[in-house]
Parts: C-alpha cells; structure tokens; sequence
C-alpha cells in the first residue's frame, strides 16, 4: 500500500510539473528573448555622407536616410553580441529599413542551370524581419575570431563574413540572404573590418568585392535552397561602440 501511495504521488507531481509546458504548447509560441549584447551606433555610408556615390563606385546597400541605427532596450537596432559579433536587427516596431539595390549582376547563379531561379526583383528594401544582419571577422585560416571585432587592433583589419536577410519583396513564401562568405558560398569573396580607433570600425564591401544572393523557402514542405546570382554591392558601415 505504502508503494502504491508513493507511485502516486509521484505521477501527480509530474502532471502538476508539465502542465505549464503542455498549456503552452497549445498557445501561442513565446517571444524571441531580445538579444543581448552592449549597443552600438552603425553609419551607413550612404545616402547621407559626402562621399556616398563616386565615379568608380555606386553604393548597393544604403541606409534610409534617417541616421545610424543604435541598439535600444527593447533589441532593434545595432549590437555587438555575445561574441562581439556586429548584429543589426530590423524588426516592425523599430520603424527603420535600409535598401539593397541588385543592379549589378557579374554572374549567374547555380540556379539558371537547373531552370529554379525564383529572383523577380532587382531592388529590395529590408525591413520588419526577426533576422538579423551579422558581420562576423574572421583570421586567415577562416575561424572566427573568439571574441569578435575586439580581437582587431587598432589600426588593423581583419576580412569578415557579411549576411543580409530580407522577405521576399512580392509576399511569397522565401528569405532571401546576400552572402559575403568565400568559405561557405564559393564564388562570393569576404569583406573587411578595420579598426580606426578604440571603439570605432569600419565595415565595407569594395567594388572587387562579390555577394552571393540565395534564397530559402519558408513554407509547408522541404526547404530548397537556390543560388540565383553573383553581385558587385559596395556599401560601408561606420560603428562606434
């Protein structure tokens, strides 16, 4: 009888302990945490500075004319992460977008070969979405440097992994990303951080440097991944911390 009691006793408090997890389960999914980190200011070179465009180059990536983007309480804006990452969040409340302009084309993607190209857009604006933009340094042999842009000394640089995600500019079903990442997205070229001062960098894709432009579809079934194309997007971004 005794063991029986304990049996009990236990199964009831096991139901009583899930019962939270099962409510949940059936309401709506909890929040994103907002990210954590230390603010920072990002500068978009254009379309505000004086050296925005310049005969030798056109900016791809710009700003939205409103100033830099500062991270706030509530995780919009720029930050450097736990691993000193730069994030940039743009999500519906924070109210500001920048623009990706996909005029220069220097090659196809993988996707004309197979006949699955789904690019219908030559300008985008990135606004309201929960991914953020990450540019994260990396050291010769391609491993991310352990504690992020503080690992570059002043006066140094380092390349970089750069990612742009954006909803499809026509509402369907797809994330798009451009890639700076010659490791992982051959055919695409790294960019480079330098460090001007003790707490300012600078983020910038040459005219030489190549984004990579992929897409990913978010709905019901398998995710396919396509390769539509290879661009020239020069942009700079100026951080203070």
């Amino acid at each position: 009888m005794m063991v029986r009691r304990m049996v009990l006793v236990c199964v009831c408090l096991a139901l009583i302990a899930a019962a939270p997890v099962m409510a949940q389960k059936k309401g709506k999914p909890a929040p994103a945490p907002a990210p954590t980190g230390v603010p920072v200011s990002a500068e978009l070179r254009c379309p505000l500075a004086a050296d925005c465009m310049t005969a030798e180059r056109i900016d791809r990536i710009a700003g939205d004319g409103l100033g830099p983007y500062v991270g706030n309480a509530a995780g919009e804006g720029a930050f450097f992460n736990d691993n000193n990452k730069l994030d940039i969040h743009y999500t519906t409340s924070y109210g500001r977008s920048i623009v990706a302009d996909f005029g220069d084309q220097i090659a196809n993607g993988t996707c004309m070969t197979t006949g699955s190209c789904r690019k219908n857009f030559n300008f985008a604006e990135v606004h309201a979405t929960s991914y953020p933009s990450i540019t994260n340094p990396v050291d010769a042999a391609q491993e991310p440097l352990p504690n992020g842009f503080n690992d570059i000394p002043v006066g140094g640089s380092s390349k970089a992994r750069f990612k742009l995600d954006f909803a499809d500019p026509a509402g369907r079903a797809l994330i798009w990303t451009v890639r700076y990442n010659a490791e992982f997205y051959p055919g695409s070229t790294d960019l480079t951080v330098t460090r001007t001062s003790e707490n300012t960098w600078v983020v910038e894709a040459t005219a030489s440097d190549v984004a990579e432009l992929v897409a990913i579809n978010t709905g019901k079934g398998k995710q396919v991944m396509t390769h539509e194309g290879f661009y020239t997007m020069p942009f700079k971004i100026t951080v203070t911390r």
